[in-house]
């Protein structure tokens, strides 16, 4: 074997160069097999993760076409049906007002031997308006301010008073009384009633002395309509 010392430097040179070459051809065959096995690896890896998922798919279909898998889903609809009508219902009985009471209470109020009877008898919700609670004394501070000074109170004038809505029942009835003292009777009646208040009787009520079509309009007590 001819000793590389001997040989001339070009020589020696190019024996390198072709040394290093030979390297990196051998070096980029190695990556690039392993390259390969490794997207190899990863298609099948893939493959067989598609396939698995196809599979279970597959098998959830099937459940889902079995006949106790379509009972579940009907008695999950009829119970999501009747939850929805329980509170339906409870919506309604939560606001509902029981009437008996208020009727009952009306014909007790009514003297059996005093001839008068009613003809007519209406009970409906309303709505008023009031000033939220604080509000009614400030404006009441505020009218004191205005006779001290004018000019003070024509600024907070144009501030509005705040309110809140607020639901009653109000009863309207209409009958008939033989004598103006049966009005009065069954006014004073209502007037003592727990469960009315603000009793308001037309003037119309006792201008006849005799015969008289009578109505009242009045509330319901708000202890009473919360039960």
């Amino acid at each position: 074997m001819l000793d590389s010392n001997l040989l001339p430097l070009s020589e020696k040179k190019e024996i390198k160069i072709e040394q290093m070459r030979l390297s990196i051809i051998s070096f980029s065959k190695i990556i690039f097999l392993f390259l390969f096995l490794l997207a190899i690896s990863l298609l099948s890896i893939y493959f067989y993760l598609e396939v698995l998922v196809d599979g279970q798919e597959d098998l959830i279909e099937e459940k889902r076409q079995t006949l106790s898998y379509k009972e579940i889903q009907v008695l999950d609809q009829e119970i999501n049906t009747i939850n929805s009508e329980i509170n339906k219902l409870y919506n309604i009985q939560r606001g509902f007002t029981y009437f008996s009471p208020i009727v009952e209470e009306i014909d007790s109020l009514i003297p059996e031997s005093s001839d008068v009877y009613l003809m007519q008898l209406n009970i409906t919700p309303e709505i008023e308006v009031i000033p939220k609670e604080g509000s009614l004394e400030e404006e009441e501070d505020k009218s004191k301010e205005k006779d001290r000074n004018k000019e003070e109170d024509d600024k907070d004038g144009d501030k509005e008073v705040e309110t809140i809505q607020r639901e009653f029942i109000k009863i309207d009835i209409s009958g008939f009384a033989p004598r103006r003292k049966n009005v009065l009777d069954l006014k004073n009646l209502f007037k003592n009633s727990s469960m009315f208040s603000d009793v308001v009787s037309p003037v119309e009520n006792i201008i006849p002395p005799t015969n008289i079509d009578f109505n009242f309009t009045f509330r319901l007590n708000d202890e009473k309509s919360s039960k």
